[in-house]
Parts: C-alpha cells; structure tokens; sequence
C-alpha cells in the first residue's frame, strides 16, 4: 500500500524521497546559503578601496595631502610635519636618516599637472623632493652636474639636479590619473628614494668637501 506522501526524486542518488525529505533538504540549503553570506560578509573586502587608500584627480591639493598624512602614519606610521602655505595647500616634510648620511628632509607636497580646454583639472601630481641642504659652490658645480649625470643613468628613482638656490636636490613626480593612484604606491617611491638617497649622497658629498 502506498502512503500519500509525494514522491521526489533526489537528483544526485536517484532515489525516491518524500515530500518530508524534501522540505528537510530545502531548510538545509537555506541554513547552509545564509551561512556562506555572513561568512561572505565577514572575509576582507580585497576589491573595494578604503577611502584613504586610492588618491583621486577630484580631491584638492590640501585633501590630498591630508590623505598622505593620515595614510603614512595610519599604515606604516611616519609622522609627516605638516606646513601649511599661504595658499592654504600643504607642505608634507619628514626628517630622515640613515647610517653613514646626514640627516636630510623628504618633502611631498600636490600639484595640479594637466588641465582641459575649459580649465578644468584632469590630472595631479604628488612631488616627492629630498631637500639636501648641500650647497654647491661654483667652483665645483661642473663635477658634481656629471656625477648626478652619471647617477641619474645608472640608479633608480633618481633624478638629481641643482636648485635655484645651488642646493643638491632629488625630485620624483607620480600622476593621478582619471583612475586613480593608490596611495602605497606614493609610499612606495617615497622609500625607493630615500634608498637612492642614500647611495648618491655620499658621491656627492665626497666631491663637496674635497
């Protein structure tokens, strides 16, 4: 005799199961879907962005530069020395040292670096600088321009020059495109430059106190 249930056919084993089963089966699948959906929840969200973590053309010179402040001491906490201009824009300076080089400054400050028929800003800059305080006397300009010829062709994230007021100085420059910069990548250059730093500095040097 057959009893009044109704008969479901489990698509994995091929057997029969009853309507009980069956409604068994789908209460699992609904604890075993929100469990999966908190556990989604709860993992780290790789793709999104928080908001200090990517630098944008929308953003400010002063919002920018608050950006890096906050990030730099937030992630791999450097206290940047924030200077505030007449303009209202920020200057970032850090002190930094290292063994066998003085100590120096490494400066970051924002730039607006290209702009649309209208005016409109459709690119920034951040600048990083070391500000080297080594005075060039005239006399010796001529050797120190090749050595930072020759250390400009031969190290990464290098690019020495001398100022207007005749100081060693290093300078990189990185776009914020319409996509975005992420800001480890400021960080990033800002510690690939004080490692060039601090090979090129004592070649410079040694050519100063001569």
């Amino acid at each position: 005799m057959r009893c009044g249930r109704v008969q479901a056919r489990n698509p994995r084993s091929g057997t029969q199961c009853t309507a009980d089963e069956e409604k068994h089966h789908m209460q699992l699948r609904t604890v075993l879907a929100a469990t999966l959906f908190a556990l989604a929840l709860a993992l780290p969200q790789f793709g999104a962005q928080a908001a200090d973590d990517m630098l944008t053309v929308a953003q400010d010179n002063r919002t920018t530069e608050e950006t890096l402040a906050r990030y730099f001491k937030a992630a791999y906490e450097v206290s940047l020395t924030v200077v505030e201009g007449d303009d209202k824009d920020l200057t970032l300076l850090a002190r930094e040292k290292a063994e066998n080089v003085p100590e120096y400054l490494m400066m970051l400050k924002s730039a607006a670096s290209a702009t649309d028929k209208d005016g409109k800003i459709t690119e920034r800059a951040v600048v990083l600088a070391v500000l080297s305080q080594m005075k060039v006397p005239a006399d010796r300009r001529p050797q120190v321009l090749e050595a930072m010829n020759k250390l400009n062709n031969t190290s990464d994230f290098c690019r020495l020059y001398i100022d207007n007021d005749d100081e060693v100085s290093m300078r990189w420059e990185l776009n914020i495109l319409k996509t975005g910069l992420p800001t480890d990548v400021v960080v990033d250059t800002y510690l690939r430059m004080c490692k060039a730093w601090t090979s090129a500095q004592p070649v410079l040097a040694k050519i100063l106190i001569q």
